[in-house]
């Protein structure tokens, strides 16, 4: 792992060195960030803390992949018809990404919510939330 870091910190430490010559030739022209050297050179020790510890990751990705499909489904909503109907749509796409989050089957969730609701006290509620629904069971 050691040497996974020392080939980071020398990888990053060469992309600097071009950064800050190319800032120097005046090469730093851009709006956009990851294309602008003068940037990344004032931001540089925030950029390389990645190589510091292992558990981090150089990228969001993983983050990125978990949010996409609320984004596009928020694109989605604009086409519901209705006001309501987006809410709706909504909710039943927040509980089936719940559910996908806690690797619970929504149907049966469902099933086992709405059968315990009617007997089930006020002051429990908080045992019908997904986390402590699939601890339970």
């Amino acid at each position: 792992m050691k040497q996974v870091a020392k080939a980071l910190k020398v990888s990053a430490e060469a992309f600097k060195n071009f950064d800050e010559e190319a800032a120097i030739n005046n090469l730093a022209a851009t709006k956009c960030y990851w294309q602008s050297p003068g940037l990344r050179i004032t931001r540089w020790d925030k950029l390389m803390i990645y190589t510091t510890d292992g558990k981090l990751n150089i990228d969001n990705n993983p983050v990125e992949n978990t949010i996409r499909p609320v984004a596009v489904g928020r694109n989605n909503y604009l086409f519901a018809g209705r006001h309501e109907a987006a809410q709706r749509s909504t909710t039943l796409y927040s509980l089936l990404g719940t559910c996908k989050l806690y690797d619970i089957n929504p149907f049966e969730r469902m099933k086992s919510v709405l059968e315990k609701i009617p007997a089930h006290r006020i002051n429990k509620v908080a045992d019908l939330l997904p986390h402590r629904w699939a601890a339970a069971q």
